[in-house]
């Protein structure tokens, strides 16, 4: 089975040629280079990037072709780290420009991809919002416990339980917003 999979690998990637190595180096140093300067890892990017890391490990090797759009979604990333590296599109036309001839075409199921890309996101971000939740009613609850809460009256224990609620909204509205500015500059 393993053999087909290879095959089928093959026959849908094809082979980096001599000439195109120079761009794809020159790319990888330029992404590996904002990357770091900008204090990020490879995982943080990716994450962000709605990419495995190892993708962009070896994009940023030269040892890997990228699409565009893949580009966008990373100098998105960037951005919206260091606003002064100026709009997406810039520095877009930048990273397309060093990867020049060696750029591979968009896919022809780009829009597939990316539909599954966003139920992969919210699922992901269903998965966080509920795990925040969790660890945040268990620190309440542990503090509910403790010897300082028992001297707090009931009311004033439900304004706590009132304060970790509205602390748990503004830190979704928070997220939400980032979330939804980081679509905004895929999209474009």
């Amino acid at each position: 089975m393993g053999g087909s999979w290879e095959r089928c690998r093959a026959v849908s990637r094809r082979p980096i040629l001599a000439r195109e190595v120079p761009h794809l180096e020159r790319l990888g140093r330029l992404l590996s280079t904002t990357r770091r300067a900008l204090g990020l890892t490879q995982k943080e990017v990716a994450l962000a990037a709605a990419m495995h890391w190892t993708h962009l490990q070896r994009i940023e090797a030269g040892t890997r072709r990228t699409r565009r759009s893949t580009l966008r979604r990373i100098a998105a990333v960037f951005v919206l780290e260091e606003l002064r590296l100026g709009p997406v599109d810039d520095l877009l036309e930048d990273l397309v420009a060093a990867a020049g001839p060696a750029l591979a075409e968009e896919s022809v199921y780009a829009e597939r991809v990316a539909r599954r890309r966003r139920v992969r996101e919210e699922r992901a971000w269903n998965e966080h919002r509920q795990r925040r939740l969790g660890l945040l009613i268990e620190s309440i609850e542990r503090w509910e416990r403790s010897e300082y809460a028992q001297m707090l009256s009931s009311e004033e224990r439900g304004e706590r339980w009132a304060e970790a609620g509205q602390w748990h909204r503004e830190w979704i509205a928070e997220q939400r917003e980032r979330r939804q500015a980081l679509e905004g500059l895929r999209e474009h």
